[in-house]
């Protein structure tokens, strides 16, 4: 799958950019990608499926307030971001 943001993904990035936001030391935020040509394709959309067939709402809707909180977050950031 082409770069796309899991949950998983999503937790690590909100860590860091709140770590990043507390420490003094960070000036800039610069997102990019590893190798391909996009950073990224957005959320894994395979996955919300799966999870709604199987009926497993909690982590659906964990995972999706989650992801709703980064982009909450970065649009109110302090610091300069570019992804």
């Amino acid at each position: 799958m082409l770069n796309v943001i899991t949950f998983e993904i999503n937790r690590r990035i909100s860590s860091k950019v709140k770590e990043w936001e507390k420490d003094g030391k960070t000036k800039l935020v610069i997102i990019k990608n590893t190798g391909s040509k996009v950073f990224s394709v957005g959320g894994n959309i395979k996955i919300l499926v799966q999870l709604v067939k199987t009926q497993n709402e909690n982590i659906l809707f964990q995972g999706l307030r989650e992801m709703y909180e980064l982009n909450y977050f970065i649009g109110t950031y302090k610091l300069p971001y570019i992804a």
